[in-house]
């Protein structure tokens, strides 16, 4: 969480938040839906929780939080279920890409 700790409003927040930041493992989707709640409950920028929630709750995904400058998650899945996700998703981040390690990148700015 310290790395979106500039989105709490905490009064060292920018003194704390991390830019460029990588979870080294995957969690479940409602763990990462819980850990985003907690870190960013207000959104950020065109990022919201609840929406991600309503979008992709259910499937069955494996996420890894990350920061690039903004709000990013590698989704982990089948590619039949990670290709659901990006038409599912398309309207809402604006980046959303496959990676070489078979995940798929979602960015928010």
């Amino acid at each position: 969480m310290k790395a979106y700790s500039d989105c709490r409003g905490a009064p060292i927040g920018y003194e704390t938040r991390e830019l460029h930041f990588r979870a080294r493992e995957a969690v479940s989707f409602p763990t990462a839906v819980a850990i985003l709640r907690m870190a960013i409950s207000a959104g950020y920028n065109d990022f919201s929780v609840d929406r991600l929630e309503k979008l992709l709750g259910g499937l069955n995904l494996r996420v890894v939080i990350a920061r690039e400058f903004s709000v990013c998650l590698y989704l982990f899945s089948s590619i039949s279920t990670l290709v659901r996700v990006q038409k599912l998703i398309k309207n809402e981040a604006q980046e959303i890409d496959f990676q070489p390690d078979g995940s798929l990148r979602l960015w928010w700015d």
